[in-house]
C-alpha cells in the first residue's frame, strides 16, 4: 500500500520545536477567546505541533465551549479550573520553581 506523504512534503510549519501556548484567565475565557483564537491560528501556521494550555476558574462556564470551538485547529488542549484566587497565586508560583 503506498502511502501519499505529498501533503508533508510541502508542509513548511516548523516541526523540531514544541510550543505551548498557556492562557491564564481567572475572569473567565469567554471576553479573551477571539485573542486565543487568533493565537492559535497563529502558531497552527507555524508549527506543526503545539500545545494550548487554559488556566480559568472552576466557575466559568464557557471552557467546555472554547475548547470544543479551538479544537478544530489545535493539536493538543489541556484546561485547569481552579477553585480560588489563591490556587492562582500558588500555581504561578509553582510554575517559577
Amino acid at each position: 500500500m503506498a502511502v501519499d506523504d505529498s501533503a508533508s512534503s510541502t508542509d513548511t510549519r516548523n516541526a523540531s520545536v514544541l510550543v505551548s501556548l498557556i492562557v491564564v484567565s481567572p475572569s473567565g475565557l469567554a471576553e479573551i477567546e477571539h485573542d486565543i483564537e487568533a493565537a492559535v491560528r497563529s502558531l497552527n501556521a507555524s508549527y506543526s505541533f503545539f500545545e494550548v494550555l487554559l488556566i480559568t476558574s472552576s466557575e466559568d462556564e464557557a471552557v467546555r465551549g472554547v475548547i470544543g470551538r479551538l479544537a478544530k485547529c489545535a493539536p493538543q488542549i489541556r484546561a485547569l479550573q481552579l477553585e480560588s484566587s489563591d490556587d492562582f497565586d500558588r500555581m504561578a508560583m509553582q510554575g517559577y520553581q
